[in-house]
Formats: C-alpha cells, structure tokens, sequence
C-alpha cells in the first residue's frame, strides 16, 4: 500500500533537494529557497494525489470481489490482443493448476498461502521444476496485471520462490548417436523422418521445423529472387516483439529435406506426441543442442553459432544492420547426415552471388 503521509523536504547526497511521494522522487535543484518554493507546489501535487487514492479505494475493492476464474479469463483476452494467440495457449496451461485450486475465490482473498501449497502440491506430484516455474512465472504475469489494471490483491510476490532447477545435464548428443536416433525414429514413422532432418539440420527450435513444414513464412531474398532462396524467416515471439523474424538458414542438404517435409502436425504437442509414440523419448529438442555443439566443434564462433541458432537478443543493430543471410549457408553445411541417411531427392545448387542461370529460382517445395 502506497505511503500517504506528507512527504518531507530532504536533500540527496548529491546535493540536490528531493520530495519523494506516489512512488517517484521528484528532484527540486540545489538551491534551498528555490527548492522550498517548489517543494509547496510539490505538496500540492500530493494532496490532489493522495485524494484521488482515497477515493480509488472503493473501486479497488469492487474490482476485488470479482472472482479469480473471471479476472483470468480477462487476462487471457489481453494476452492474446498483446502477445497472440499462442502466447494465449501457453498461459492458459500454466494457469489452469491456479484456476482450479482458487478460482471462485475473489482476489482480495488470494493470499502467498495459497501460490504456496498450489507449488507445494506440485512438487509432490512430481512436477520437473521447469514446468513449476513456468506457472509460477504465469501466475506472477497475473497478479502484475491485475495490480496494473486496478485490482487489488494482498500477495507478496517475493515470497513465491522458484523451484530448484538443480544440474543442467548435457543435452547434446555425438554425431553418430544424434543420426542413428533419426534413423531409428524416422523409420517408426516416415512422416517423421524430414521434420527431423530438418531440425538437426538447420538447428531450428521444433516449433519453428513445424512452421517450416507448413510453409508459414516467406523466402529471403538478398537478389530479389535472381538466385536460389536459402534463407527461411518466421515469425515467432522476436517478430512481435522486437519486429524482427527469425532466419533460418537452409543447406543443400535440409533444402532437398524441406521440400519433402508435409503438414503432418499442427501444433508443437502433436508433433512431441508423434516423436514419442514413435520410439523417440523425451523428444527432439535435444537435436537443436546437438547442432550447437557440433557447430562449435568445427571452430565456429559462438557468436555464429548464436546468430545462426536464432538464440541471440536482436536489440537496435537489426534495424540497422543487414546480415548477409545468404553467406551463412557454407557454414550451416557443416552439419550433415551423409552418407547415413540419404536426402529423398537430388541437393539443390548452393546458394552463389556469380550463378546466372544454373541455381535454381526457388528450392523445391517453396512457396
């Protein structure tokens, strides 16, 4: 609850005369009369403040006595106006295990109690920490909104401690192990067996091999369309926030793998479901580490490896800086399942600023 008595006249370290209310300091200068001047229009400000606080009250607790489901699902609306409809989705995994233990209560009655025996409740259910952090870490995105939007709640967030994550093993596999595993999954299912190549390939997250598959993006052309594409970009969570896609940078050997690689899943689930019943435990994630590591292991840069992976922050320089996409795929190529497993057509040509005729317009399968 916001401090509302008068505030006082103090001078900071630096010299300068301070008032500090409404959660902000407001700096007065360094001369003192000047300063004093300032300081009772500052109480001023304050009383009009403080005022209009007192009166807040009671909508404060109106908005309060609205039951948690029904706040959540006003969340959830703005959620997806703001961030889209899978982020939608997953919040509104990780917010079921808080929506069933206390959703008919209203929020005024939420308390640390509560968030505290839903994380007890899952740790006894054996829940791995990383999936109890993310609903801890979605019901924190809650209580900020709420709070943001007027809806007042009496939890201390500090006192909702994450899970210990413990040792991260390795996730990382050889070369041979990672190809016999495709091999070995992608024989259970053929349908499989592109998506795969693609993913160890390219090293793209396994929601990016699904979007890929489905053709959701578009062809990077640096020679308007002159040479043969090999830079794929979708869109994913640094398109909507930072309005930059990510590119992915496809081989010969994934191009021919992309062309052979169908719709056959439509959500990141289904296509883990598929991996499992398969043979293939745990999933495919590890692939894309695989691809880390063995790109490290040829002498690349982690800074290359970052920005080939997509696992780098853009920040301003992408809007300011034009990555020669196209240049990055005889280092991609370094990745490779020859001669194990074969390509299920002929490679296309490589990518080539002096090709005229002989590269192909588009790979096989672009849209």
């Amino acid at each position: 609850m916001p401090n509302r008595r008068q505030p006082a006249l103090k001078r900071h370290a630096s010299g300068q005369w301070i008032v500090v209310w409404g959660g902000r300091t407001h700096y007065l200068g360094r001369n003192q009369a000047e300063a004093r001047r300032l300081y009772a229009s500052q109480l001023q400000q304050w009383a009009a403040w403080r005022a209009a606080t007192i009166t807040g009250r009671a909508a404060f607790s109106a908005a309060a006595s609205r039951p948690i489901h029904q706040l959540i699902d006003t969340w959830l609306d703005a959620i997806t106006l703001d961030a889209g409809p899978a982020a939608r989705t997953y919040y509104t995994a990780h917010s079921t295990r808080l929506r069933d233990a206390v959703g008919t209560l209203p929020l005024s009655a939420l308390t640390t109690d509560h968030i505290n025996a839903i994380r007890a409740a899952m740790v006894a259910a054996t829940f791995a920490p990383r999936t109890i952090n993310h609903d801890l870490c979605a019901i924190r995105r809650f209580l900020n909104w709420a709070e943001d939007n007027g809806h007042a709640h009496t939890v201390r967030l500090r006192a909702i401690k994450a899970a210990r994550i413990g040792v991260i093993e390795p996730k990382a596999r050889t070369v041979a192990d990672a190809t016999a595993w495709i091999a070995r999954v992608g024989k259970a299912d053929p349908r499989l067996l592109p998506w795969l190549a693609l993913a160890y390939l390219t090293g793209a997250r396994p929601v990016e091999v699904g979007r890929m598959a489905r053709r959701e993006g578009e062809w990077w052309r640096p020679d308007h369309g002159q040479h043969g594409a090999c830079v794929f970009t979708v869109a994913n969570k640094s398109a909507r926030t930072q309005h930059t896609p990510r590119y992915i940078v496809l081989s010969p050997e994934a191009l021919a793998w992309f062309a052979a690689a169908g719709p056959h899943w439509f959500t990141a689930s289904g296509y883990w479901q598929a991996v499992e019943r398969a043979g293939g435990t745990g999933g495919s994630h590890f692939l894309r580490s695989t691809a880390w590591s063995h790109l490290r292991a040829t002498g690349l840069p982690r800074e290359t490896v970052q920005l080939l992976l997509g696992h780098t922050t853009p920040g301003a320089w992408r809007h300011y800086e034009i990555v020669p996409w196209h240049t990055y795929q005889t280092l991609i190529a370094r990745l490779t399942l020859l001669p194990t497993i074969q390509p299920p057509g002929p490679l296309p040509s490589p990518w080539s600023a002096s090709a005229q005729s002989s590269a192909p317009s588009a790979p096989p399968g672009a849209v």
